[in-house]
């Protein structure tokens, strides 16, 4: 699979990264406004929010959430406030990441949480990991603007940017 999404983070960087875990909770398996591929992860589902922070400055950098089975979610997530790929990384878990959309729009919530007053665009993406063929999680993360200043300036297709 490579390396995760923290640890790229820093190398591009040259900051260290915090994962700071905001919500984890069992949530209904009638909620309607999941992504469809949560479909394929079997119910009842934990949802677990954090955002990758920059450690000295704490600004925000990356919203990101996930998708479990409850079933698995002791097995996998060992240690809650570690990053997924460092807890499945500890047990050798063999994965494929699969990319399934990438998304380029706007979120007025993840506006604010960013403290992006610019308001642009908004890049995001997200994914499945599957053992053994079978689905494991999804998850789905939005990459701030504030990003920029260590990687230079974004480039956006000339055209309307919906809703993330």
């Amino acid at each position: 699979v490579g390396c995760e999404l923290r640890e790229s983070l820093q190398l591009l960087t040259d900051i260290k990264v915090d994962v700071q875990c905001i919500d984890q909770e069992v949530i209904p398996d009638s909620t309607q406004d999941l992504p469809a591929c949560t479909k394929l992860i079997p119910g009842p589902l934990i949802q677990r929010q954090v955002f990758l922070t920059n450690s000295a400055t704490k600004e925000k950098l990356v919203y990101a959430v996930s998708w479990w089975p409850k079933a698995q979610m002791d097995t996998y997530m060992k240690e809650m406030a570690a990053p997924i790929w460092v807890n499945l990384q500890a047990q050798r878990v063999e994965l494929y990441r699969q990319i399934s959309r990438i998304y380029l729009g706007r979120c007025p919530e993840l506006h604010e949480k960013f403290s992006d007053e610019r308001e642009k665009p908004l890049w995001g993406r997200h994914y499945i990991f599957y053992q053994n063929g079978r689905p494991l999680t999804v998850i789905y993360e939005v990459f701030s603007n504030n990003l920029e200043q260590y990687l230079g300036p974004s480039l956006y297709p000339n055209a309307d940017h919906p809703p993330l």
